[in-house]
């Protein structure tokens, strides 16, 4: 990894000689978070720091996050997707990182996934390292399903068969009401959010299919739980009762040892590519912290050499070391790899946070109650053009 400053190591020496500790706050579950805090245990016993853990709700974090940081109550370090990093930029919560590291160019090419580092980059300042990226693709459970399918066509036939041979058993599950999740049918029908002219463009010919295809799944089909949470597909799939799953990485921790799966990238639909939203996963610096040198140095183990082993391998997570994966014949790395190249990164403008809840609430109409998608989609795009004058 790059070299601190040495400037930057003596002018900030005090400040970490009188750290009591450091605050470190995630929003991880299961297996991710026992990885997590193998990792913390480790640091503390080789450098005999303390770390205090604090598990957020993933839907809690950033407004908690907002409303503490300027009262001086935040973590020092904290981990979060990249999507937000333009507002709290602006906000001036975040410390950069660029002054800590003599060479970024020669750190991404030698350590992480460039594509990784790129997206934790606003107006050219680096603001987190990455520690893993997540994108969606199918999970099927090897009981039922011995060679998974490169179709959609194929994966609705195989669904229909086997829920005929067991009343028992539903085909596919994911959160088809989230446009974080819908994002693979968006993006593979080849819509956008924008057009040319930089206007709102989620009403156009291919997100109207986009919407319409999740439809047919959802009601024409019928291969979809009629509930569809993070918890019931969890469940259903832990039961031997789902065939396929459309999810992240973090799914593979919560799936029970007595399951045998696979993993592969998102069948096409009509021979196009899926391509679901690729989120980065970076750890980053609280700009008011006092402790600033141990904080860098907890960054840098988490993401680095000696944290990335352990939340691979016990996390399962998708971490950005390129290394890892070099020459590795991991199916499951090589999946996640796969649908990575395919992927579409979400955007850290502050804007984007304008988009999530319409589109997401316009899913909802389409599915849950039988609102036509251009009516829906005619709705969210009024929503989105009314606060982004504000």
């Amino acid at each position: 990894m790059s070299i601190i400053k040495p400037l930057l190591l003596i002018s900030l020496l005090s400040l970490s000689l009188n750290a009591k500790g450091l605050n470190l706050w995630h929003a991880y579950r299961g297996k991710e978070r026992k990885a997590l805090e193998k990792v913390i245990k480790n640091y503390t016993k080789e450098t005999g720091i303390n770390v205090r853990m604090l598990a957020i709700p993933y839907d809690a974090f950033s407004k908690k996050l907002t409303a503490s940081i300027p009262r001086g109550a935040g973590p020092d370090v904290f981990i979060f997707a990249n999507d937000k990093i333009g507002q709290w930029v602006e906000s001036n919560l975040l410390e950069s990182l660029d002054y800590y590291f003599s060479n970024r160019g020669r750190f991404i090419l030698n350590f992480f996934f460039k594509t990784t580092v790129d997206a934790l980059v606003y107006k050219d300042s680096l603001y987190a390292l990455p520690i893993a990226f997540k994108v969606p693709l199918l999970y099927y459970n090897k009981k039922f399903i011995d060679t998974p399918p490169k179709t959609f066509e194929e994966l609705i036939s195989i669904s229909k068969l086997k829920m005929r041979e067991n009343k028992n058993v539903i085909g596919l599950g994911y959160e088809n009401t989230n446009y974080f999740f819908h994002s693979f049918l968006y993006f593979g029908f080849g819509a956008k959010l924008f057009n040319d002219k930089r206007e709102v463009f989620i009403d156009s010919d291919e997100s109207l299919k986009s919407f319409k295809y999740a439809k047919k799944l959802a009601l024409e089909d019928k291969i979809m739980p009629q509930e569809i949470t993070s918890a019931v597909i969890t469940t259903l799939f832990n039961k031997n009762q789902l065939l396929f799953v459309i999810n992240g990485p973090w799914f593979a921790g919560e799936i029970s040892k007595d399951i045998e799966y696979g993993v592969t990238a998102i069948p096409t639909i009509n021979n196009k590519e899926m391509k679901p939203y690729i989120s980065i996963e970076g750890i980053f610096m609280n700009r008011y912290s006092k402790k600033k040198i141990d904080a860098l140095n907890l960054i840098k183990y988490i993401a680095g050499k000696e944290g990335s082993p352990i939340r691979l391998k016990e996390g399962k997570q998708s971490v950005a070391v390129k290394s890892l994966y070099e020459n590795s014949d991991n199916e499951t790395l090589k999946s996640f790899k796969k649908q990575a190249d395919l992927a579409t990164p979400i955007s850290n403008d502050p804007i984007m946070a304008y988009f999530w809840a319409p589109l997401s609430q316009a899913l909802k109409k389409v599915i849950e109650q039988n609102v036509k998608p251009e009516v829906a989609l005619r709705d969210a795009k009024k929503k989105i053009e009314k606060l982004l004058k504000k």
